[in-house]
This record gives structure tokens, sequence and C-alpha cells, in this order.
């Protein structure tokens, strides 16, 4: 991630970003996701791999997700950079995931 880029606070992120569950849907579409550095990894400028434990209580997220994978629009995602810092990286498309018995990661694409 760009250390140049611009930081806001939560307070910013809720604007955009009406929930404080990690992914905002509207009528069955990603709207927005928030993402964590610790459970998430940032590759470079353009990719985020996103972590979803695969248990019980993330079911219907993580199905809902599968749904949305190349036919989405633009997600905006925000990234935690420290407490109540976080970064507006723009706009990703959800464009694969992989499922193993353990966690569901979704790969966004800039």
């Amino acid at each position: 991630m760009n250390s140049n880029t611009h930081t806001i606070a939560w307070s910013e992120v809720l604007k955009k970003h009406k929930t404080q569950t990690a992914v905002q849907f509207s009528e069955n579409q990603i709207v927005s996701i928030i993402c964590s550095p610790e459970q998430n990894q940032i590759i470079g400028d353009d990719k985020i791999i996103f972590s979803i434990p695969n248990k019980k209580q993330y079911f219907k997220t993580i199905a809902a997700m599968q749904n949305c994978v190349g036919t989405n629009p633009d997600i905006n995602v925000f990234i935690k950079r420290d407490k109540n810092v976080w970064i507006d990286a723009g706009f990703y498309k959800l464009v694969s995931f992989i499922k193993t018995d353990s966690q569901v990661d979704f790969a966004f694409q800039k």
C-alpha cells in the first residue's frame, strides 16, 4: 500500500460503509468491505485477499460473496492502518475465491 495514501477516521468510513460488519451488502451485491492487514493480505496497490473463516456463523456471508464473483459492480475497499486510522483504497472488483476447510479467500483486484 502506498505510504502517501490519504488516511481517514472511522467516522468517515461509516459515511460510506454503513455497517460495523466487514462486508456491506445492498440488494444482493457487495457495496464495500473493510480489511485488516492482520486478517487479510494486501498485495501491492492492486490486489487484496480477503479471508473469512469457513465457520457456520459466516456461511451466509460466504455464499452471498461467492454469488457476486465476476458480476458485482466495483466495491469500495477500506483498509485499517491503525486504531481509528483507515485508508480509502478505492474501488476493486471481486474476481475469484478459493475455499478450504478452514477459510475462504476472496481475491479483489483493481
